[in-house]
């Protein structure tokens, strides 16, 4: 859970809103929620699937940036996009295109939050796909 702070939609106040992801059912869910100690202002939203970018980004800033590599993409070209393709809910010729973009040096790698890299975990690891998950350190 990450605290953000900003102001309260009714009377400006500067309030902490908590957002969160977790995975449930194979499914990356994300919760915001906030109140106002001074006018009760209250808000709650949750969703199914990435984070809006600018609280995506904040959750990056604050817990740091993850990675998942999967060394010699050409064994796991398959499994990869079928992984990919379901992660993303895209078609196999985007899924293709975009993990194209994501080898290096016959490696695969994906980069986001600590739960969005669990989350493509999970499905590789059904496939029984070998993967290395590390945090990327701040440069």
């Amino acid at each position: 859970m990450v605290l953000i702070s900003s102001q309260c939609y009714d009377c400006k106040q500067l309030i902490k809103f908590e957002v969160q992801q977790t995975i449930i059912n194979q499914k990356l869910r994300w919760y915001l929620s906030g109140n106002c100690h001074l006018c009760g202002f209250s808000i709650e939203l949750d969703d199914v699937g990435f984070l809006p970018e600018n609280l995506r980004q904040k959750i990056l800033k604050e817990e740091g940036e993850w990675e998942i590599i999967i060394k010699n993409y050409a064994q796991n070209k398959s499994g990869i996009i079928k992984c990919f393709r379901q992660f993303l809910d895209i078609s196999t010729v985007e899924a293709y295109r975009k993990i194209k973009e994501k080898i290096n040096n016959h490696d695969f790698s994906y980069r986001g939050t600590k739960v969005e890299i669990e989350w493509l975990l999970s499905y590789f690891q059904l496939e029984k796909i070998n993967c290395i998950v590390q945090r990327i350190e701040a440069s």
